[in-house]
């Protein structure tokens, strides 16, 4: 099988303690260039969009998600929101800093930031932060890559409120 799938197994073990474990033992039968950077398993309540537009760390952006339902966060439809909105460029050079956007067919499956050498960080679901190479992500993650400018944070937050507003969500 496959590294992506395998990877993507990786993904789907909910004991994100193991996941660097796993990564190890993976890099024995596959071998991949993937470094796990978070060295713990204690600061990951954010999501790959959430760390892709620098707002993981956000107290404002948590305030306006605990007021929106489930479905209204900083998700794939989110980053889908802002592309379509031209908030963001797409490029056909790729630089340090850009954002890396896995797609399936149309849909924005998941995203991670351009570092120096076309490499690209990125957290995967539930689970650790990453440094891979663009093919080495798992299975689920989309057959595409395309690459946009960054939006800085506060952009970001801005046009949160008007997602949460095509929502049906005020926020204050």
């Amino acid at each position: 099988s496959t590294l992506r799938d395998r990877l993507q197994e990786l993904t789907e073990t909910r004991d994100v303690s193991r996941h660097p474990m796993l990564l190890e033992e993976l890099k024995r039968r596959l071998p991949n260039s993937i470094k796990c950077l978070s060295a713990s398993s204690t600061h990951l309540r954010y999501n790959c969009v959430m760390y892709a537009l620098g707002i993981h760390n956000s107290a404002e952006y948590v305030r306006m998600a605990m007021q929106c339902p489930e479905e209204v966060h900083a998700s794939p439809s989110f980053l889908r929101f802002l592309i379509d909105k031209q908030e963001t460029i797409i490029t056909s050079t790729p630089s340090t800093g850009d954002m890396g956007v896995y797609l399936q067919g149309d849909a924005v499956k998941h995203v991670g930031r351009v570092l120096v050498g076309g490499r690209i960080q990125s957290k995967w679901g539930i689970g650790h932060l990453y440094d891979h190479s663009i093919e080495e992500a798992p299975a689920s993650y989309g057959s595409a890559v395309r690459f946009y400018n960054p939006i800085d944070p506060a952009t970001a937050l801005e046009q949160f409120v008007r997602f949460a507003a095509s929502h049906g969500v005020e926020l204050r």
